[in-house]
């Protein structure tokens, strides 16, 4: 029951552990035969890349590790210099860390690391160089239209820090309930409104995003540079042509 009651204690049965192993062998002699009968991995992996080489999803992803890395990073980089008595050079950590995390890196290496994680690299829409002032463009509107999801991050990190065991965040969800919420919104009503226009904001990117021909979102129009898929090492990707055209269409 870890997570649920506040007590350090955990239970071992040798029934569960008998169970658990059957489970496990009954399921991998399963497996094979359901295995041989479906298509194979390399082939699904071609056909979804050759009907979209870069998934809305896997960008999202993509976004989602960057945003969570880049947060992790500057409050340790802040931290550390704030300790370190660097109070002044602190206050930049994070404007710091984001051009090193968005602007520096892609230009040297392709990607941020989540796109890297993904399987992405940054490309020019004419098939030139990333110019810096392009990348730049590119952070600063992605940046913006990320920001309630940054600041989520940024909460769920200070809450962690405040709190960091799973039953007392479990006992601090049990005690919110509908009355507390709707005193917070009544307390707070400039507040409630500015999230509910961050969220309408973020839903508004990600439809003109989905909606748009080639799959693009303003910060790819505007800055001239897109996402492109890197090669599966295990999926058979079709001809060149094939792949083009897809894209296109």
């Amino acid at each position: 029951m870890w997570g649920v009651y506040d007590c350090p204690y955990r239970l071992f049965d040798v029934d569960d552990l008998l169970v658990n192993t059957a489970g496990a062998v009954a399921g991998w002699l399963v497996a094979g035969p359901v295995a041989r009968v479906l298509p194979a991995l390399e082939t699904l992996d071609g056909r979804a890349l050759a009907v979209r080489p870069v998934p809305f999803g896997r960008r999202t992803v993509a976004l989602v590790v960057d945003l969570a890395g880049y947060a992790v990073t500057s409050t340790v980089t802040a931290g550390v210099l704030a300790s370190t008595g660097f109070m002044g050079y602190a206050r930049w950590a994070p404007v710091g860390v984001f051009v090193a995390w968005f602007v520096l890196q892609p230009m040297a290496t392709g990607a941020t690391p989540g796109k890297r994680l993904l399987l992405l690299r940054l490309e020019a829409l004419d098939g030139g160089p990333l110019a810096p002032w392009r990348l730049t463009v590119r952070a600063l509107v992605l940046g913006v239209a990320a920001l309630p999801l940054l600041a989520g991050l940024f909460l769920a990190m200070a809450v962690l820090s405040y709190d960091p065991s799973l039953p007392g965040l479990i006992a601090t969800a049990r005690r919110a309930d509908g009355r507390e919420a709707a005193t917070l919104a009544a307390l707070y009503p400039g507040e409630l409104l500015m999230a509910l226009a961050a969220l309408a904001g973020v839903a508004t990117y990600a439809l003109r995003t989905l909606r748009h021909p080639e799959g693009l979102g303003p910060h790819e129009r505007l800055s001239g540079v897109r996402n492109a898929a890197l090669p599966h090492s295990r999926a058979a990707r079709p001809p060149e042509n094939r792949v083009v055209a897809a894209r296109e269409f």
